[in-house]
């Protein structure tokens, strides 16, 4: 009895050979493998480590006359193997590289996917299914299958005694069937069309031969994509099952995000738009998690989806055409307080915005009592370099009305997040917002390490907008930046979160604008970050796509043409992402 450790690749029918035995059954049912046999259950299921114990050959005498030519045939059995390969775009390739990662298509799908075996392609992230099998001819049967990972009570992946993952199939099954064909010029090698990896229906069903579906599950929003596994299997000529197996995903990132999700009134039961909570969560896991799949990313809720109220609590003080106060005029606003509080002052000659908004707020708190917080916030630089501040009055159902100033240099206004709509940012003030999304921000967003998505009713009409994003600089200088509020933050209309799954990839372009920290780049309308009108509906055409390409982008900014050449698969995981982002072994999403 010869002691074996399995590794990646073997097969018993190999070992056989090797050993001089003529049927892997020999080995498989050999009494001393009665334990590894009862674990494993299957041949196919032996993994990496396992010890197997290989008997010896059993010694024979036959009779046979002196004098004579006796033929003796050696029994024996054939060798089988069965792999996932790249051949580098060559479906001869003798030397292919064996794969145990596969990733998510970032092509459109009806793209460099020839339906010939010898047909060529261009797309580093197609695979192929090997087999070799002594004992075939013709064409050999393989069968595909997404695996889910079984999760634990805390939503984590189980592992077994042995610490590795644990399986299961979907309900219903995620399975192709594949066929092989010998490839010329290697002998008894079989090898598949090109395949690939997809995430939503459409996608496979516009190739359903050479696609194979690794998709969220509906049933189970925890199953991450990127946990999940992809198996071959094969029964060779001798009968013995064999399996190969990939996992989806490579150097996997989680990206960190909160979202909230307006009510059209306070306190109101329902939310904006008719969505609810687990509509919007939903729309995050399901669609989001797609379309970052193909950079090896998925979102991760900090905390559950929160309804939060619209408010009308914050006032903007903003200098005119970069000049300051005229100084001895008035400016105030009103709180809702019973009798309503009137706070005003007087301005100073040459008073800056930031020094008015602490007497402002100075002679808020000192009139509104312990009952009332005020705080005061510095805005960037505008681009047109008009400097701002905030104030924000929080306290029992705090409404801010009857903004006025009558100095003709200072501004003021209330920001009001709208039941029905708000606005987004002119782009002169790109870089601070507009006061009606500042308001949500600094109004509810408390963790600055996590995008924030705010879900909003609609953007006013003028805007011509269903979705906003800012993010830290948009390739701007420096002496813009200064403390950004916004940075991070999108905001998406409701129905694009809908269960009617219309426009559906609008949180994930926004949250892209954000990670990227770019404007759009791409002027294809199959890809994520374009500035082609927004898809409807989902279909295998629609901007979806965070493609491996390297994108020629120029960029005209303040006066100067800039070039920025970029991946976005690579850029969305590395330019300002990494404020967002963190390891996969972090804890998954509540």
């Amino acid at each position: 009895m010869t002691p074996y450790t399995w590794q990646r690749g073997d097969s018993l029918s190999n070992l056989a050979a090797d050993h001089g035995l003529h049927d892997w059954r020999r080995i498989w049912n050999d009494s001393a493998n009665d334990p590894l046999r009862n674990l494993r259950g299957s041949p196919e299921n032996l993994r990496a480590g396992d010890i197997i114990q290989i008997p010896d050959r059993r010694q024979g005498e036959v009779a046979r006359a002196a004098n004579a030519d006796h033929p003796f045939v050696r029994l024996g059995v054939p060798p089988a193997s069965i792999r996932f390969i790249n051949d580098a775009g060559n479906p001869v390739n003798p030397t292919p590289t064996e794969l145990t990662v596969l990733q998510v298509s970032t092509m459109v799908t009806t793209v460099r996917l020839p339906s010939g075996f010898l047909q060529a392609s261009t797309d580093p992230r197609n695979f192929k299914v090997e087999v070799t099998d002594l004992g075939a001819g013709g064409t050999v049967n393989v069968e595909l299958e997404a695996l889910k990972p079984l999760l634990d009570a805390n939503h984590a992946p189980q592992r077994d005694a042995d610490g590795d993952l644990t399986y299961q199939s979907f309900a219903p099954r995620r399975m192709i069937t594949v066929p092989c064909k010998a490839v010329p010029g290697i002998a008894h090698v079989f090898r598949s069309k090109y395949l690939r990896l997809v995430t939503d229906e459409k996608d496979q069903g516009a190739k359903p031969a050479q696609t194979v579906l690794t998709d969220h599950d509906p049933g189970d929003l925890y199953i991450e994509i990127l946990d999940q596994r992809l198996i071959a299997r094969y029964t060779a000529a001798s009968g013995e099952p064999l399996a190969a197996q990939a996992e989806v995903g490579d150097s996997e990132l989680r990206v960190r995000a909160c979202v909230f999700v307006c009510r059209p009134t306070p306190g109101a039961a329902g939310l904006v738009g008719g969505v609810s909570l687990d509509d919007v969560g939903r729309h995050m896991k399901c669609w989001v998690r797609r379309t970052y799949a193909a950079a090896n990313m998925a979102p991760r809720l900090m905390v559950p989806v929160v309804a939060v109220d619209p408010v009308e609590n914050l006032i903007w003080i903003r200098a005119w055409s970069r000049q300051n106060a005229q100084g001895g005029r008035q400016i105030r606003f009103v709180v809702n307080t019973v009798p309503a509080t009137t706070v005003s002052i007087t301005t100073v000659a040459h008073e800056t915005p930031r020094a008015i908004a602490d007497r402002l707020a100075a002679a808020a708190g000192a009139q509104l009592g312990a009952a009332y917080t005020v705080d005061v916030f510095d805005n960037p630089h505008s681009f047109d370099r008009t400097e701002s501040a905030d104030i924000v009055v929080n306290g029992p159902g705090v409404v801010i009305s009857g903004a006025r100033s009558q100095d003709g240099r200072i501004g003021i206004r209330v920001g009001r997040v709208r039941p029905g709509s708000t606005t987004v940012a002119p782009d002169n003030d790109a870089n601070v917002g507009a006061a009606d999304n500042r308001a949500l921000a600094r109004n509810y967003r408390v963790d600055p390490n996590a995008v924030a998505v705010f879900v909003i009713g609609r953007f006013t009409a003028a805007s011509n907008a269903v979705g906003f994003a800012y993010g830290r600089q948009f390739r701007e200088r420096a002496e813009f930046q200064g403390t950004f509020p916004m940075a991070g933050s999108c905001f998406v209309e409701a129905r694009t979160t809908a269960r009617a799954d219309r426009r559906v990839h609008t949180m994930d372009h926004e949250m892209g604008h954000i990670l990227i920290d770019m404007v759009h780049f791409s002027g294809r309308p199959t890809e994520l970050m374009t500035d082609a009108p927004v898809q409807l509906v989902n279909n295998v055409n629609d901007s979806k796509r965070l493609s491996d390409r390297v994108i020629p982008y120029r960029e005209f900014v303040r006066g100067t043409n800039r070039n920025y050449p970029l991946n976005p698969n690579l850029e969305i995981r590395t330019r300002e992402a990494a404020a967002y982002i963190e390891g996969w072994d972090a804890l998954l999403s509540p």
